[in-house]
């Protein structure tokens, strides 16, 4: 991806005392923005205007794994699979010159499809164009929720062992009979399993169920920390 050329804007004589304040200020609120940013469960990266990364939370860290459409390298953004250069770099350029906001899909390694949100970032302090001052993108998940939102999910609604492990595949996509042959079972045993997880926690489908989980908060993430 071509870096985009950003010149500097003329130097003004200033009063360094209010600026200091500020500065402090600035900085506290950028340590608590961090912060709040790494607890949310959805990968968020924040390029400047040049096009080079700024910030990546701990979700998108944790998401740029070997199989992911993405990478941080050098400071930069790395894209893995060059037919995704192209619609990237655009809807980059577009939410940086015309704060256009872009829903693209992207292919991890093993061809499964990855959305990524690509939103501009406008400082209302600066008079420039739309989206000038830099873009965040915003990762699709690539299951309904984390292994540890349905291991806590698993224990509020006491679910055995073999059910919560079937519960947490059921989040990544795999069918019951995919999920069976996984583990070796026959189909009715695993059918079983979700009967029971349905009983348990009160849902009236496999649909219902997962939906449950894919509103858990995201506030559970913080619990890897102690884990």
């Amino acid at each position: 991806m071509h870096s985009l050329l950003i010149l500097p804007r003329a130097a003004r004589p200033i009063d360094p005392s209010p600026v200091r304040a500020a500065c402090e200020t600035t900085r506290y609120a950028g340590v608590l923005l961090h912060c709040i940013l790494d607890i949310v469960d959805y990968g968020m990266v924040l390029l400047q205007a040049d096009g080079r990364v700024a910030f990546a939370n701990k979700a998108a860290r944790n998401d740029f794994d070997s199989t992911h459409p993405l990478a941080l390298e050098d400071g930069g953004l790395l894209v893995r699979h060059p037919r995704d250069v192209i619609p990237l770099r655009e809807a980059l350029i577009g939410a940086l010159h015309k704060g256009l906001q872009r829903l693209l899909t992207l292919h991890d390694e093993c061809g499964g499809p990855v959305c990524v949100a690509v939103v501009p970032i406008d400082d209302p302090a600066d008079p420039g164009p739309p989206g000038a001052s830099g873009a965040m993108l915003m990762l699709g998940k690539r299951k309904v929720c984390d292994d540890l939102s349905a291991e806590a999910f698993g224990r509020q609604h006491k679910l055995t062992t073999a059910e919560a492990r079937v519960l947490q595949q059921l989040c990544t996509g795999q069918r019951p009979a995919e999920i069976a042959r996984r583990h070796g079972v026959a189909l009715s045993t695993v059918r079983t399993q979700i009967g029971c997880m349905r009983e348990k926690t009160g849902t009236s489908s496999i649909g219902a169920l997962v939906g449950e989980l894919s509103r858990l908060p995201p506030l559970l993430s913080v619990l890897r920390q102690a884990a």
